[in-house]
């Protein structure tokens, strides 16, 4: 049986501190393409130009009152008072290519409803459909919403020194990481399409094949400006070279095989992510359980994310 050919997987996730100078309902307005004003603040957040973006409409836990974005984040803002809050956590995801638009936001309100009710949460999606790189924008409360749409405690199981300091819990990334895997791989198959995303390391799979990293928003934008014109995006080039090599087809999915010029290393220089003598590595594996074990429907904030006990 012939495996099934690889598609390019990339989600992280990060948190909205509001020490950075950053708001919760900005974050909204820009995800779904509108025009907010932060209540608190009095700041207006104004992205209806962005004409590739598509909103979903909020999602809250199972059995929540609906609420428009404006009202819930404007909510949140004033539940956090602390000038060094995490008002919020964000997380991007590459959308896979080959489906449909009704497929992917099909796809996007799958996984917002099992993080709504996986963690207790509420969701703001925007599928961000920019021709190169089409990917969902999430934002995600940190507390959680109660039944009566209040906002309750910190959700530990989102919180990555909660988790540190609990063993017991597992590492959120790695959970919502194989879970979208998972639910990109079953759209895949319902579109009729023949790729499959795979959530973990190369090395975890077994392939002969180099991890990649993430160019960041400044390398990015030089690079889509002049490509080659950053040491990082070079070195990135080289990497996608030799993967080729091994495995045809494999590149990034943002930018066409036709239109990548070669890129050269000026010799005797290292990429200046590399000068500092940092190594890249792989992320760190908290005994996830693999993608097709994980809960697929509705378990309340936290339940089922905790690693198996084996004391008697």
């Amino acid at each position: 049986m012939q495996p099934s050919p690889p598609a390019l997987f990339h989600l992280s996730m990060s948190v909205l501190r509001r020490s950075q100078g950053r708001s919760a309902v900005a974050a909204s307005a820009y995800r779904s393409g509108s025009r907010m004003v932060d209540a608190r603040t009095g700041l207006v957040a104004d992205y209806r130009l962005k004409t590739h973006v598509t909103a979903l409409p909020l999602i809250l836990p199972a059995g929540c009152p609906a609420m428009e974005r404006q009202a819930f984040w404007d909510a949140v803002e004033a539940h956090h008072r602390r000038g060094d809050a995490v008002v919020a956590r964000e997380i991007d995801a590459a959308l896979p290519r080959g489906l449909s638009r009704i497929q992917e936001a099909t796809l996007a309100e799958r996984f917002g409803r099992w993080l709504a009710d996986a963690f207790g949460v509420g969701v703001d999606i925007g599928l961000h459909r920019k021709p190169n790189n089409p990917h969902l924008d999430i934002l995600l409360s940190s507390n959680a919403v109660l039944v009566d749409g209040r906002l309750g405690k910190k959700v530990r199981e989102l919180d990555g020194i909660a988790v540190q300091r609990d063993r017991t819990l597992m590492n959120p990334v790695e959970v919502i990481r194989a879970m979208w895997a998972r639910l990109s791989n079953e759209a895949l198959a319902e579109a009729g399409r023949a790729e499959r995303v795979d959530h973990r390391s190369y090395e975890r799979q077994g392939v002969a094949l180099k991890p990649g990293f993430h160019l960041g928003r400044a390398a990015h934008a030089m690079e889509v400006k002049e490509p080659g014109s950053t040491d990082i995006g070079v070195r990135l080039a080289e990497i996608e070279q030799e993967n080729e090599k091994i495995h045809p087809g494999n590149r990034r999915s943002h930018e066409p095989q036709s239109n990548r010029p070669e890129r050269k290393l000026r010799a005797g220089r290292k990429p200046r992510a590399l000068r500092s003598g940092a190594t890249l590595v792989e992320p760190r594996v908290s005994g996830a359980a693999d993608a097709a074990a994980l809960p697929g429907g509705p378990m309340g904030p936290g339940r089922g994310l905790r690693r198996p006990s084996f004391r008697r």
